[in-house]
């Protein structure tokens, strides 16, 4: 299984015990992504759609650096200091995710570790999920389980949209991760 740490260089890293990003086999856990600019500075200061900007910038580097595609994103979660501000955050996150569209949460947040910084992102990716027919089911229109496949089907071979649509359901179905129990 590939395992593998990706690293964005901060001091805190070691000293904390964490990692900007971990890959296990084909999944990806973003920590939470601080709006940190280039300079080690906080970005965007004082604005929340610049600092969310740059903390997409930060987590769509990590998820690259794991060896995989921000298209394979299937969970984010935004924390705002100040709920109210979500509408910036959320523009943001659909300039990145528009057409990816991934789980999604928008939660407040007493604070973080620097007073400044008003946003933070965390993202999980499992390797491969964007070369998937992901089709969209609108809520109330379609049951997911009527327009795939028998498991015994993709086990015995069969290939093709529908068998990757279970295949990719499959897997998101039995994932249980230790970060989600």
């Amino acid at each position: 299984m590939t395992y593998a740490i990706v690293s964005s260089g901060s001091h805190l890293e070691p000293l904390i015990g964490f990692s900007r990003a971990v890959r296990a086999g084909p999944h990806i856990a973003v920590a939470g992504t601080a709006p940190i600019g280039e300079d080690g500075e906080t970005a965007a200061s004082g604005d929340v759609y610049g600092q969310t900007v740059r903390c997409l910038e930060i987590v769509e580097k990590a998820i690259a650096d794991a060896g995989g595609r921000l298209e394979d994103v299937v969970r984010t979660r935004i924390m705002l200091t100040d709920i109210s501000a979500w509408r910036e955050a959320a523009w943001a996150h659909g300039e990145y995710f528009g057409e990816i569209r991934p789980a999604c949460t928008f939660v407040q947040v007493a604070g973080f570790i620097d007073t400044g910084w008003l946003v933070e992102v965390e993202a999980d990716a499992i390797v491969g999920v964007s070369d998937e027919n992901k089709p969209v089911v609108e809520a109330g229109t379609a049951d997911a389980a009527a327009t795939s496949p028998s498991e015994e089907a993709v086990n015995e071979g069969e290939t093709g949209p529908m068998a990757q649509d279970l295949a990719a359901a499959d897997v998101l179905e039995r994932l249980k991760l230790p970060w989600h129990r």
